[in-house]
């Protein structure tokens, strides 16, 4: 009688990937006790074999995402917008294991090759201590094969994969779970063991985020991943025969909220950036396109801003996930800057309908703007060019006690005048022969005159050919701002409240750049200052008075009030100069 061979399934754990069962022979005329005698042949020969799963990470496609192939900038809505790409997810990588983890229960199924006939299966879980396959009480305990056979056998995860037919279906709940493997043409051996190898290889892929901003991320952040309704595949589908896959739409994501923990620092452009990274992944099927999955915030704030307000944001574009591989979405939570464009009108930089005019100035709130630029292409100009620089020019000097440094700039800084008037009004000080307009006199009042005609300068140098409306141009538009307006700068550039500048606010020079270079400007010029209008001095006016005049130093990491005196000649003392504009009518 032809010679029968059971096959029965043996692991150990290791390091290959592969599942592996050992084939015993048994003779049917013999009186050879199978059960008794397959136990001694493992005995003697042990399980030689292994079943690993494929892990996470273990990919070559997703090895090579070193660099983030795609940057898409995302809208978050008001005020904020979001630089997204995605990157290989290099911790697992490091800790990727090829050992079995899993503790599934499988279904190994015998094809005849060449016709899908079924031949047999057998049901079971495999010791994640001992790697013995155990099958399950009541089963069958081997599949009877014959010598000289060829089979083609399947396993497959079947608490997590539905059999209907020779089809597998993987469903979108199940993509973290599923596996399954193949082994094909394998000639049954007269032997009494012999190894059928095959790897256990995934179904979906996982993806985790990592939030990136230049302010610090508070500790309460939460976000789900998800997609819109019947965007992303539901299933996929696996034929045990000809081993080919195909995806079924229409699915719908909604991943189990994420936490997130601190993660080492971001650099980048010679920037560092504060990061956390999500502890958790969610789940998707293979095939699944990158930008049909967001990310919904569900807690946590940034610019003063309630996230779970905000819109999900997009994943970015041109990445599908591939089966077993593990994604990190690097998401850049960026404030948006409004501007001042040369048609007089306000908006984002990407506001629909501002892509044809020109920004000239960055908004800080109360109808007032600085410019985008110095004045005189960034050279320094004398405040006045008498000789007497301590002699007071303005009709009204701010009044400080000299109580202590602190104390006299919170009062320049608290007092109301922008600076329209100090650069508009005429006034005739002490020496003068007439009335004065400092906007008026280029010989005299440089830094005056430079700003209040820095309209002329934004048509010669900067406006591409274009023109500027009425609200942004002529009389008591620009002007040489006082320190108030000054605060409103650091507070729409740090996005910090007012009461946190004292005579110093501290902001992020990477938001300090960013303001103006989005833009096209030029950002402030740091360990140097800046001409304010304001004079001080202990009385409001007098003919003899002797004024200081307040200056402003920005630095990377912040913003002061400075004050600067001279006996020597005004015209020699120079510091850089920034306009500003007020646009409403």
């Amino acid at each position: 009688m032809k010679d029968k061979v059971m096959t029965r399934f043996v692991s150990l754990l290791g390091a290959g990937a592969l599942v592996s069962m050992a084939v015993v022979v048994s003779g049917c005329n013999s009186d050879w006790n199978t059960q008794e005698n397959l136990s001694k042949a493992e005995e003697q020969q042990g399980p030689v074999f292994t079943m690993a799963e494929e892990q996470f990470g273990d990919d070559v496609e997703v090895r090579n995402l070193a660099t983030p192939e795609v940057v898409d900038t995302v809208d978050v809505g008001e005020g904020m917008e979001a630089e997204v790409a995605i990157e290989r997810d290099v911790a697992e990588e490091r800790a990727l294991t090829r050992a079995l983890k899993t503790d599934n229960h499988y279904t190994i199924v015998a094809f005849e090759t060449g016709t899908g006939k079924e031949k047999g299966r057998i049901k079971g879980r495999f010791n994640l201590a001992t790697g013995a396959f155990v099958a399950d009480v009541g089963t069958p305990q081997y599949i009877v094969l014959s010598p000289g056979e060829h089979c083609d056998f399947v396993c497959y995860s079947d608490q997590y994969i539905s059999r209907e037919g020779n089809t597998l279906t993987i469903s979108l709940p199940n993509a973290h779970r599923a596996l399954a493997g193949k082994a094909t043409n394998v000639e049954i051996l007269p032997q009494r063991k012999q190894s059928v190898t095959f790897r256990l290889q995934r179904f979906g892929a996982r993806v985790r985020t990592k939030l990136v901003a230049p302010l610090p991320l508070p500790s309460n952040m939460g976000a789900k991943i998800v997609s819109a309704n019947n965007a992303v595949p539901r299933a996929v589908t696996l034929n045990m025969v000809s081993w080919s896959t195909a995806n079924l739409n229409n699915g719908t994501l909604t991943a189990a909220e994420q936490n997130f923990a601190g993660a080492p620092v971001y650099n980048e452009g010679g920037y560092s950036f504060n990061t956390m990274l999500s502890t958790g992944y969610a789940y998707v099927l293979s095939g699944t396109r990158s930008e049909q999955l967001s990310l919904s915030f569900t807690r946590g704030a940034l610019y003063n801003q309630a996230l779970a307000s905000k819109p999900s944001v997009r994943f970015n574009s041109g990445k599908t996930f591939v089966a077993g591989g593990s994604y990190v979405i690097r998401m850049k939570l960026l404030p948006k800057y409004k501007y001042l464009f040369n048609d007089g009108r306000v908006g984002y930089l990407k506001t629909p309908g501002r892509a044809g005019f020109v920004p000239i100035a960055l908004v800080v709130g109360n109808g007032l703007a600085i410019a985008l630029w110095d004045v005189e292409s960034g050279g320094q100009l004398a405040w006045h060019t008498f000789y007497g620089f301590v002699n007071q020019c303005n009709p009204r000097a701010i009044v400080e006690r000299g109580v202590s440094s602190d104390e006299d700039y919170r009062v320049a800084i608290n007092d109301p005048e922008t600076g329209i008037n100090w650069t508009w009004v005429a006034h005739r000080y002490s020496g003068a022969t007439y009335a004065q307009v400092k906007a008026n006199e280029k010989g005299f009042f440089p830094a005056f005159y430079y700003c209040a005609h820095f309209d002329t300068e934004l048509v010669q140098k900067y406006c591409k050919g274009k023109g500027l409306a009425s609200n942004v141009s002529g009389y008591r538009r620009w002007f040489l701002a006082s320190v108030n307006p000054w605060v409103l700068v650091y507070t729409a550039i740090s996005l910090q409240p007012r009461t946190s500048f004292s005579h110093r606010g501290y902001w992020n020079k990477f938001l300090l750049h960013k303001a103006f270079r989005d833009a096209g400007g030029t950002p402030l010029k740091t360990n140097d200052g800046y001409w304010t209008s304001a004079e001080s001095a202990t009385k409001a006016y007098d003919l003899n008075n002797v004024v200081s005049r307040h200056t402003m130093w920005p630095h990377d990491g912040w913003l002061s009030v400075g004050a600067s005196g001279s006996s020597g000649d005004a015209a020699n003392f120079r510091f850089y100069v920034r306009p500003f504009v007020s646009y409403l009518n």
